[in-house]
């Protein structure tokens, strides 16, 4: 069954993953990847090498990363937005159609951005005019209406909401892109099939729609694979979407019901979030005592209790990492967060290196990361396609105070940025990224 799926979806990638899904049960600037770097030679395309270091790591220039399963991209302190790892439909924005094992330009992109952020084969940013841009893959409507299948080159999307309002920080799922506004509404569009649009539909649509139900008062989005989750002023979280782990956190899982419609809020939780995080298959609160709050999939331990490995419905305090945790970052089954120490610490899955202690043991207990520059002050860590028949490990990325940019894990497209492609580091690598 599994490969007569992925005959029939080869150019498909929605349809393989959803259905197995549900068939299966499992449905800056000198930045460092850790994880694997291999994939299947039909997608290497042509590697570029437009763009190179200009010695060493390239200087610290980057003031913000986000990492997809196959590609990466970041912000410089000029502004800049630069792309690399698998570019064959248009997700590195340079109009090439090839993979970058370096960073290449956004050229097309001239707007000074503010925020990135990248999805399954496609990418959006929003810049400090408060304007949204995306490209890449777009057979689900993520990349916006108008926009073609394929979209090589940044596109602008059409305002949305109310004229007086702006938005500010904008999301990417795994094929669905959600966009919050600074009159404290909430929008999505793209993949739906889990009705991670919060729309009231299983729809996907390629066009804004705004999540029923929130209000105007969110305060920070944010997205898993298939679920979509949402912080308010009064410190409550809600979460709708794919609830088959628990990630939505509302007590209903594979027994009750895998798909919350609407917006609902995690009552176990109560208030007193300071903010909500989203992985592939789990999800996560960080309190204002400082103290970790996970719910979903623990099957590699990525909740941080202690290695139940088992699905949590609720929340659970993720105890391993004690408390004064300041920011959280999640991945493909394993989590990552910052403390007030200044250490940044990951567990969970790691066959492909994702927790860059050099080495491919899943972790139940927290371990360092200590990659070149220092301090940590960002983590970007890939969804990856959790339901995908081709999915084959996670990448991470590291942005420290001085601006270096660091990636480990998996490389099969280049996707770490250090030059190479194909084979996984289990250790920060410094991307080869070029400062002004």
């Amino acid at each position: 069954m599994r490969q007569w799926l992925t005959n029939v979806c080869r150019h498909q990638r929605l349809c393989a993953v959803f259905a197995l899904s549900w068939l299966t049960g499992a449905c800056g600037a000198d930045v460092t990847f850790w994880g694997t770097n291999d994939g299947p030679a039909s997608s290497a395309g042509t590697s570029s090498t437009g763009a190179v270091s200009s010695g060493g790591e390239g200087g610290p220039c980057v003031i913000d990363v986000d990492v997809s399963y196959s590609h990466a991209c970041a912000i410089r302190d000029d502004r800049s937005v630069w792309c690399w790892g698998d570019g064959s439909v248009g997700q590195l924005g340079d109009g090439a159609g090839s993979k970058s094992t370096v960073p290449v330009r956004v050229s097309a992109l001239v707007a000074p951005v503010s925020n990135v952020t990248t999805g399954n084969d496609y990418s959006c940013a929003l810049s400090v005019d408060h304007e949204l841009y995306c490209w890449g893959y777009n057979e689900m409507g993520q990349a916006g209406a108008n926009a073609p299948k394929f979209q090589a080159y940044p596109f602008k999307l059409p305002p949305f909401g109310t004229a007086s309002s702006r938005v500010v920080q904008v999301e990417a799922g795994c094929w669905h892109t959600c966009a919050r506004k600074d009159d404290g509404t909430v929008w999505c569009w793209g993949w739906n099939a889990a009705a991670q649009l919060g729309d009231g539909t299983q729809n996907s649509r390629n066009t804004p729609a705004q999540v029923e139900g929130l209000g105007n008062s969110v305060t920070k989005v944010a997205l898993g694979c298939a679920h979509s989750c949402a912080l308010k002023q009064d410190g409550s979280v809600w979460c709708w979407g794919h609830g088959f782990y628990g990630e939505t956190g509302t007590g209903k899982g594979a027994a009750k019901s895998v798909i919350v419609a609407l917006p609902t809020q995690v009552q176990a939780l109560a208030n007193g979030v300071a903010g909500v995080y989203a992985g592939a298959k789990h999800t996560c609160a960080l309190k204002k005592d400082g103290t970790l709050w996970c719910w979903g999939d623990d099957s590699i331990g990525e909740l941080g209790d202690g290695g139940s490995h088992a699905i949590h419905y609720l929340p659970v305090r993720a105890t391993a990492f004690g408390e004064g945790v300041v920011d959280v970052f999640l991945g493909t089954d394993y989590t990552c967060v910052k403390k007030t120490d200044q250490g940044a610490w990951c567990l969970g899955f790691n066959a492909n290196g994702e927790l860059g202690d050099g080495t491919t043991f899943a972790r139940n207990a927290p371990v360092l990361i200590n990659p070149p520059g220092g301090v940590v002050t960002e983590i970007a860590a890939s969804l990856a396609d959790w339901i995908d028949v081709g999915f084959l490990g996670g990448v991470t990325c590291a942005r420290t105070a001085v601006g270096t940019l660091s990636c480990w894990g998996f490389n099969n497209h280049g996707q770490l940025g250090n030059g190479s492609v194909g084979t996984s580091v289990a250790s920060p690598s410094a991307v080869n990224m070029t400062c002004p």
